[in-house]
């Protein structure tokens, strides 16, 4: 099935349902997106990135408006990626005057970007040009009926989502850092932010400081929130780290606590399409008026257990990252090209110190996975630039996954673990990273992948359907 033949259907779902569409990599999940943009007059496409942002302003038909956040926009921020604290520094830089450009919407720059799809170096340059800070511009054109733009931007400003008939989520499983951004660290620094907050107000004064000498009297989280039952006034904050606790959204480890303070429960009741590869399963808790569709006639890729073996962090040993390379050398395949992929760069570097010379030789960097020769082979981790997002050589029909890639413990992926069990969020994050890896292969002829762990055999009840394994 071709994205054009699920057009009608998909629309007529979405105007009284949210709809989940779980198709295999490389379908067409973003020509679809695209197709449906056209047919609304008023439309947001949220991406995981804006690279992608850009690979849908190619597919569009001209009348969608990339809208970027601060991080790419400010003539004076340097850093890159999207990071919320360039928020924090421009109200900082805007109120002691380091800032010199004028913080208002501009008709220039809002003519200027008007019809053209402009990368957000040209932004800047015009920007400064102009001698204004192009970001009260973009927040006027947010008020467009026909936009795409990425997730940080559109959680952050969540009214460019309310008012449209239609939003998409592209790459939707980043959904959960989204959710995982809306845990709050209550610690030192946080406590006496509030209470500096509360004081300002005669009417919350004495409830400041009655909470930072709770704070400083408490021995551990938990004992901190049970003082907090008796504060003499309520506060909606209080009240919101209390329920928490007690409906079960909360983890704490000694005086720190991590609560989930606002649950995301603000989705739409209808007229949301999220696409997904690889279907997160807290969705089914997190969404309302929630509805599947799976696309027919899948291409099935052909998926190799190899139980013999484990990257289980408390069993790794020398023997561990020899069995590994003695393993990735025989299926190591010279007439096609390799792409192997561990669950870190320190076990990456430990298994390649056992590989033969002949295998290191043929080496290629991650971003040379687009030009592989046959015999060539890419080392690189789970969730690196060549395992998810690109289009490799058509020669690649060997992925090796040497480990199955669970993220790090954080203290809050152990709170939303409590909330949505931990199958739900480690053990989908670190499938999430093999599909991607093995979505490399498909619609490939006489291609597979292997995946080398014994936890796999435990897991398998999670894989996609297009999973054939053996």
């Amino acid at each position: 099935m071709k994205p054009e033949e699920l057009i009608e259907e998909l629309a007529t779902k979405l105007e009284s349902k949210n709809v989940v569409l779980e198709a295999y990599p490389g379908w067409g999940k973003t020509r679809l997106a695209t197709i449906l943009a056209e047919r609304s007059d008023s439309v947001v496409i949220v991406t995981r990135t804006h690279e992608e942002m850009y690979e849908i302003l190619k597919f569009s038909d001209g009348r969608l408006i990339p809208l970027y956040g601060k991080e790419k926009l400010c003539p004076m921020w340097n850093r890159k990626g999207e990071d919320m604290s360039v928020y924090r520094y421009c109200r900082a830089a805007r109120i002691t005057g380091l800032c010199k450009y004028k913080y208002a919407a501009s008709h220039d720059m809002i003519r200027w970007f008007a019809g053209r799809k402009p990368r957000p170096e040209e932004v800047v340059e015009m920007a400064k040009k102009l001698g204004v800070c192009p970001y009260p511009s973009i927040l006027a054109l947010a008020k467009s009926k026909r936009i795409v733009t990425t997730y940080g931007f559109a959680f952050t400003f969540k009214e460019v989502l309310e008012d449209k008939a239609l939003v998409v989520f592209d790459e939707s499983h980043e959904i959960l850092n989204v959710v995982l951004g809306l845990v709050e660290k209550i610690d030192d620094a946080y406590v006496e932010t509030l209470f500096k907050a509360l004081k300002k107000d005669v009417e919350t004064r004495q409830l400041a400081y009655f909470i930072r000498a709770c704070w400083r009297k408490a021995k551990n989280f938990k004992e901190f929130v049970e003082m907090l039952e008796r504060a003499p006034s309520s506060h909606e904050l209080i009240d919101s780290i209390i329920n928490s606790v007690y409906s079960k959204k909360a983890y704490w480890s000694g005086k720190e606590g991590y609560v989930l303070l606002y649950k995301p429960n603000d989705f739409r009741k209808a007229g949301s399409l999220f696409l997904t590869a690889y279907l997160p399963p807290f969705f089914l808790n997190l969404i309302p008026n929630l509805e599947i569709v799976k696309v027919p006639g899948e291409v099935a890729v052909n998926v190799i257990i190899d139980a013999d073996a484990t990257s289980r962090y408390e069993e790794r040993s020398e023997e561990t990252y020899r069995v590994y390379a003695e393993k990735i050398e025989d299926y190591y395949v010279a007439n096609a090209a390799n792409l192997v992929v561990f669950p870190s760069y320190e076990f990456m570097e430990n298994v390649k110190r056992y590989l033969p010379s002949y295998i290191l030789e043929k080496a290629k960097p991650p971003d040379a996975i687009r030009e592989l020769k046959d015999g060539d082979i890419v080392f690189d981790v789970a969730g690196g630039r060549s395992t998810e997002g690109v289009n490799p050589s058509p020669l690649l029909k060997r992925v090796i996954v040497a480990g199955l890639p669970y993220p790090p413990p954080t203290p809050e992926l152990n709170l939303m673990s409590k909330i949505y069990g931990f199958d739900a969020v480690y053990t989908y994050l670190g499938l999430l990273k093999v599909v991607q890896a093995v979505g490399r292969l498909r619609f490939r002829e006489n291609a597979d992948a292997v995946l080398i762990d014994r936890r796999y055999a435990n897991v398998k009840q999670f894989f996609p359907s297009y999973f054939a394994t053996t």
